[in-house]
Parts: C-alpha cells; structure tokens; sequence
C-alpha cells in the first residue's frame, strides 16, 4: 500500500507540474550553471540542505551559476532537487555531493578548489562524516517536520500549498510524503522508535563536536566541501520554525555548532585557501 501511495505522489507531483525546464541555451555571457532548487523561507536561503549546500559550495568555489527557485522536484529526472543545468544543456542531478564536487573539478580544471588540501585518508574520513550528518541529522529533521502532527499541520503542509500545490493536491502529495517519510525512517532498513531517530541525530551533534575541537572547521583552519554539508542541515536545524524544537534543543545545547554555523555563513569566497 506504501508503495503505491509513493507512486501516486510521484505520479500527481508530474501531473501538476506545468513549468518545464528551459529548453536553449543561455545566452552567451550568461551563468555556465542553472542551479534548480527549493525555495528560500525562515532566513534560509533553500529550506532543502543539499540545496543550500549546493549554493554555497558553487559560491566559496568562485563558480558563476544563477539559482532558480522552481520548488518542484517533478521537474527534475530524478524527482529530486536539486537539478544542475550545465551550458552544453547537461542536466546532472544531484543525491549527494559526490556529484558536485565532479562537477566543479571539470569547471576548475587543475586549479585550486576546496577539497584541493585535503589527503585520501581525509577524504575517507569526511564522505562517513557526511553518510552520518544524511543519516542521523537528516533523518530527525525529516522526522520532526512531516511526521510530528503539530509540525506537520503549521509548518510543512502550510508550505507545500504556499509553494507548489493548491488544494486538494497539496494535501494528498504531503500526505504521501508523510507516510513515505515514516516508512523509510522507522522501519526500514532498521526498524527504530522515533526516541531513536533523535538520539541517533544528537549523537552525530556531538561527534561533530568533538571533530570539530579547537580548530575552525572540521579538518583544520581551512573549510572544505563537508563542512558545507554539516553547515546546511545545522542551519536548517537551527531556523525551521518547528514548535517541537526537539532538534533545535539538542543543537542549542552545543554551542560551538551554532558558532560554526555563523563562521561558515560569514564566509567569503577570498576566505577560501587562507589558514
């Protein structure tokens, strides 16, 4: 039954969506990328992690690109955002940053990029920081937005219809995504109690914490790539107007997370390479 009410949200979120990708080129002198995304809302410059670490990822990399808030995954071939649209009119969709940081190595060529300091060990080290931020942060966000029912009434459904979808299709796409949401979190792959999900999320706060040490960033003075990973799900932590604040209490509890939320916000691209 799941799986089907899955298919059926896939299948409406194409229906609805009547705002297909631009078909030319653009113009010469224009951005090299189209960066397709969610929106911006609550300080947020996309309520989606990835896509704001996307964003400022292309930005501390001295990347020209364009943002197009479209809101809508459907647009995408994935069903995913976010949706890269390169000037040869590749379209390179996005489930992780292994992804983007491809994709910026063929831009930069063999110049510096943000990675550039980091060793084969630390690389290793910074892809399970990240499958543990995605898992465990990631998963509680998801948790605490669409599957708490006070969240989920004031907060994600409210959105979903001032962005995307009128009524009734608002209701039945965040319906589906409500159950899809809980199906994969608590009983699949491992089967976990919602208590669980959130101290698996404040378990991976506190090892971020002891990463983190005394240094700036995670792996020293410099930011790399991960620290934009960490940074966009702590921020989103930190400004989703969730009246639970489950999450938002655990990050509080932590100041040096929320210090190193503004440090990468303050963040300029000539920052990048110094320390």
């Amino acid at each position: 039954l799941v799986k089907t009410f899955d298919l059926m949200a896939a299948s409406f979120e194409r229906a609805a969506s009547d705002e297909p990708l631009p078909s030319r080129l653009p113009e010469r002198g224009a951005p090299t990328l189209t960066l397709y995304t969610h929106g911006s809302a609550w300080d947020l410059s996309s309520v989606d992690p990835l896509c704001m670490a996307v964003e400022k990822f292309f930005e501390l990399s001295k990347i020209e690109f364009t943002t197009v808030a479209c809101n809508n995954p459907a647009l995408s071939p994935s069903g995913k955002l976010p949706l890269i649209r390169c000037a040869n009119d590749k379209l390179v969709t996005v489930t992780g940053f292994d992804e983007v940081r491809h994709l910026c190595k063929e831009i930069l060529k063999d110049g510096p990029s943000l990675d550039s300091f980091l060793s084969a060990a630390m690389t290793a080290e910074a892809a399970a920081y990240e499958c543990l931020i995605e898992t465990a942060i990631g998963n509680a966000l998801t948790y605490e937005t669409w599957c708490e029912s006070q969240n989920f009434n004031t907060i994600a459904l409210p959105y979903l219809s001032s962005t995307r979808h009128a009524f009734p299709l608002d209701h039945i796409v965040a319906w589906m995504h409500r159950i899809s949401s809980r199906r994969l979190i608590t009983r699949g792959p491992v089967v976990q109690s919602p208590t669980q999900v959130y101290s698996k999320a404040e378990q991976a706060m506190i090892a971020l914490v002891d990463k983190l040490g005394g240094q700036l960033f995670l792996f020293g003075d410099r930011p790399c790539s991960t620290d934009l990973f960490a940074y966009a799900y702590l921020k989103c932590v930190f400004h989703y107007p969730l009246s639970t604040e489950i999450l938002l209490k655990q990050l509080q509890l932590r100041p040096k997370l929320i210090q190193f939320i503004n440090r990468i916000d303050a963040l300029k691209p000539e920052d990048v390479g110094k320390g």
